[in-house]
């Protein structure tokens, strides 16, 4: 049965569930709502301080909140497995482009989720209902809210919702269990084939003098104009909302603190989302709204125990196999590459024996 903040056994009461109270040893698995991220601001810290060597990025590493959300990011995750694989880095415009897209690096990021979730940390906030855990993603908990509770699963999910992507732009604020305000548009500014908006390759390459380079500066320029507008016009409702979600790549988010008296940098209402949207559009807004909602269950407290107990071991080794490899020379990565082609060869004569 699927469970959401809407399900009536959440009538009953509920408590926060605390590794701690359950007897577990704190060297063997932390606290599972912060185990991960702590494990990966520790072991994805790049060197070279100030950047992000996967993805040459800058980074403000005194802004410790930024760079373990830039760690955490999907954009980030995806760039970890090309650079692994001998492939350029990609920006997030890029990125952002590709999740469009149904191509081969889509594919390619979907058949990589599996290798890649146990390392992912999971961002959600844990409680326990007759001795059965069950979890919503913390990003839905209010400023000084640290733990679920009764009152928290039986209220509704008010809430404003913006996407930006590409060029299109779909936003949505729900009070009361239904959607009071939308919005939704499209104007063009990514390059054609290429990827990326226009103002991204002017900074990188210089400006450029084309027809289609003029239009999409001016549908950027009023690409900009429009959400501010809208978020402007919502004063009144935003100003009533308690939790505020944004997707959009990291140079975007200035446009929604534009006008400061609407949402301030800094506003402790605004959220990311804490898994991947695509094409914004008013059905994709309403989609992040259900899966905001969505309760998750993970068996017993028996079972959820092993389950984070293998997450936790599965860390360990990848940490370990992280730190062998970095240890190699130049010499042994070339024997270890000769030694593979032999067994593959070996395999594939094994299989034709008749060649």
């Amino acid at each position: 049965m699927k469970l959401t903040l809407d399900s009536i056994q959440w009538l009953n009461e509920v408590s926060p569930y605390k590794a701690a109270e359950n007897n577990e040893k704190s060297d063997e698995v932390e606290n599972e709502a912060d185990t991960l991220s702590s494990l990966l601001e520790w072991s994805l810290k790049p060197d070279t301080v100030g950047s992000c060597t996967s993805c040459k990025v800058s980074l403000d590493f005194e802004d410790r909140s930024s760079v373990i959300e830039h760690y955490q990011s999907n954009w980030h995750k995806f760039n970890v497995k090309r650079v692994s694989r001998g492939n350029a880095p990609v920006n997030e415009e890029e990125f952002e482009d590709g999740m469009q897209d149904d191509g081969p690096e889509s594919a390619e990021k979907e058949e990589d989720d599996e290798e890649i979730e146990f390392w992912t940390p999971s961002g959600r906030s844990y409680f326990n209902q007759n001795d059965n855990i069950y979890s919503v993603p913390r990003c839905i908990l209010r400023d000084g809210e640290n733990d679920v509770t009764t009152n928290i699963l039986n209220r509704p999910l008010d809430c404003a919702i913006f996407l930006l992507s590409a060029g299109h732009f779909a936003a949505g604020i729900f009070h009361g269990g239904r959607l009071v305000a939308h919005r939704a548009f499209h104007r063009y500014v990514a390059r054609a084939k290429q990827g990326g908006v226009q103002s991204q390759y002017d900074n990188a390459h210089g400006n450029a003098n084309s027809a289609g380079a003029a239009l999409r500066r001016y549908n950027e320029a009023k690409l900009r104009e429009d959400i501010v507008q809208i978020v402007t016009g919502w004063k009144n409702v935003l100003e009533k909302t308690p939790l505020v979600f944004i997707r959009c790549a990291t140079y975007q988010k200035a446009i929604f603190h534009t006008n400061s008296d609407v949402l301030p940098k800094g506003d402790k209402r605004i959220r990311t989302i804490p898994f991947e949207t695509r094409r914004p559009t008013l059905d994709e807004v309403q989609s992040t709204w259900e899966k905001l909602k969505a309760v998750e269950s993970h068996g017993t407290i028996a079972e959820f125990r092993k389950d984070m107990r293998n997450l936790f071991e599965k860390h360990r080794r990848v940490e370990k196999n992280a730190e062998s490899k970095e240890k190699k020379t130049p010499e042994e990565w070339r024997g270890e590459d000769i030694e593979e082609k032999k067994r593959a060869e070996t395999m594939k004569l094994a299989r034709n024996p008749e060649r």
